[in-house]
């Protein structure tokens, strides 16, 4: 038998909307915000410089050092360039920086890559220097199978 109390649900005015807290209105536009700083740290170097000096201030010194030591001591350092900016990498002693590659303006065949390589000590200082010239991965021409042979 139905409870003749009870009273029937109101369908006539549409559920008012719940309104989100504080936090939960600028959560998507934090993630997002998040995001573009992630995206645009890695697209432009001096984001990243900036990005690194504020968190790691031991280790961009120490990336900083090598580059110019590179710029230095390329055969044309006045028209000398980065190319790939440097990783530094924690040792025992110091830092080791790689992936560095310096390129500079030659007159007769355009522009000539190395790539450099260096140890950093605790107090800052170059302590070793490498450079080698640059060859970027060749891809290695692809193999087709010959189907006639049995």
């Amino acid at each position: 038998m139905p409870d003749k109390n009870r009273r029937a649900p109101d369908i006539s005015s549409p559920k008012k909307p719940r309104r989100r807290s504080g936090i939960g209105k600028i959560l998507p536009l934090l993630l997002f915000a998040l995001f573009a700083l992630f995206i645009l740290k890695e697209q432009f170097p001096l984001l990243d410089d900036k990005f690194r000096a504020l968190v790691k201030p031991a280790e961009f010194g120490a990336i900083k050092v090598c580059r110019e030591a590179a710029v230095a001591k390329s055969n044309n350092p006045a028209f000398a360039r980065l190319i790939h900016f440097g990783k530094a990498n924690k040792t025992q002693n110091g830092y080791f920086i790689d992936y560095l590659t310096v390129g500079e303006m030659v007159a007769e065949s355009g522009e000539s890559r190395f790539s450099v390589t260096c140890h950093i000590n605790q107090a800052g200082e170059l302590a070793n220097f490498h450079a080698e010239p640059y060859y970027p991965a060749l891809a290695a021409e692809p193999v087709i199978p010959d189907s006639d042979s049995d």
